[in-house]
């Protein structure tokens, strides 16, 4: 988590200057300093960013007191994965802008969705006969699919508040299938489609707009459950039920015969037998959602599931 925040604050903020250093004061980790954070409203005003890592127990005041002892002078921000004990409150601290699991998750999610976070970690290969769309698209960023779900409306929904969460990505693939549709007159027509498999839902759907799709963080990466993938056949299958289409007709010199024809919908179906498919990963937006037993929260069709 420390590294994908620090990649996000390197893009966020054009003034970051990191620590050279690996200066820990009482667990909080100095990550560096910048002259303007509008995150938190501060511009024209030094501020020392912290990062806490995860931990069991939230942090109390008596850490926070230890930390305020030894930190140097000026405004801080600090970015904790551990909770706040309740006894800690934010809002007495003049100097101290203090963000939970919450607020950095939904940081983290904005910074997902603009683009702003860049994953750094090698794509892992398919354990099966799995190819990329092309040696081009082997060398580019993993894709992620964007959330849905809003984590925090989420919780609340639920009564969790007081769980915290950490952004996580769910495996998936994204299908490039190449084929014909045929006509009733037998009319060929040749198209190329993307489909995603979501094995998590055991669902696959095209891909109607690319905007959906951004370039995957560098986050912990969850595999699906056993046997979830699709095989060949069925992706094939599965292809040829969602593109089948239907068309109304259209006679270049329509009579009374073809203009009552031309109301009706006629089918186009798939051509399964000369269809080729090749799949690329993609990534499905979640977050690891910690209570007595972590689950995995789906950010798209809002699901728990087991880790």
């Amino acid at each position: 988590m420390e590294r994908a925040l620090r990649d996000l604050i390197n893009a966020r903020l054009s003034n970051f200057k990191p620590s050279n250093s690996s200066i820990v004061t009482h667990g909080f980790s100095l990550l560096g300093m910048s002259d303007s954070v509008p995150e938190i409203g501060k511009h024209n005003s030094d501020v020392h960013i912290w990062h806490v890592p995860k931990g069991i127990l939230p942090i109390t005041s008596g850490e926070f007191t230890r930390w305020e002892l030894d930190s140097p002078r000026g405004f801080h921000w600090i970015l904790s994965e551990r909770p706040l004990h309740m006894d800690l409150i934010p809002a007495e601290q003049k100097n101290v802008e203090i963000w939970g699991p919450d607020e950095i998750s939904m940081f983290i999610g904005k910074g997902v969705m603009d683009g702003d976070l860049v994953a750094k970690s090698p794509i892992k290969k398919m354990e099966h006969t799995t190819t990329f769309l092309d040696e081009a698209n082997s060398m580019k960023q993993s894709q992620l699919l964007r959330p849905v779900v809003d984590i925090a409306t989420w919780k609340t929904q639920r009564g969790m508040e007081h769980l915290s969460s950490t952004p996580v990505l769910l495996e998936g693939r994204i299908w490039r299938v190449e084929g014909e549709i045929i006509g009733p007159k037998d009319e060929i027509e040749f198209g190329i489609w993307d489909l995603i498999e979501d094995p998590w839902s055991s669902t696959i759907v095209e891909m109607k707009d690319t905007l959906d799709l951004t370039e995957a963080p560098d986050l912990r990466i969850f595999p699906p459950p056993h046997d979830s993938w699709l095989t060949h056949d069925v992706l094939i299958s599965e292809a040829a039920r969602i593109l089948d289409v239907r068309r109304r007709s259209n006679s270049p010199n329509p009579d009374k015969k073809d203009a009552v024809r031309s109301m009706l919908l006629q089918r186009w179906r798939f051509n399964k037998d000369s269809a080729s498919c090749k799949s690329s990963p993609m990534h499905i937006s979640g977050w690891l959602v910690h209570s007595e037993r972590e689950s995995i929260l789906h950010g798209i069709n809002g699901r728990l599931y087991e880790t």
